[in-house]
């Protein structure tokens, strides 16, 4: 998949990095690191894809949601 970093819909540059906390705080070491974009990947002005194949019809008369 090739993505067009010069297109409008792409952000430019890296993600912010996280600014200098307070000693007590944990941070993890991936997110001071310069890629933290995973291989393949891109960072987006829209809305990002949350799947990888097609999304399944759905018919929405009868599908419900419940929390137990």
């Amino acid at each position: 998949m090739y993505n067009n970093p010069d297109s409008d819909k792409y952000q430019s540059g890296a993600p912010p990095l996280p600014p200098e906390n307070d000693a007590e705080i944990i941070i993890s070491a991936d997110t001071r690191r310069q890629e933290r974009i995973p291989a393949g990947q891109s960072r987006t002005r829209k809305w990002p894809v949350l799947h990888a194949t097609t999304v399944p019809a759905v018919n929405l008369d009868t599908w419900k949601l419940e929390i137990g």
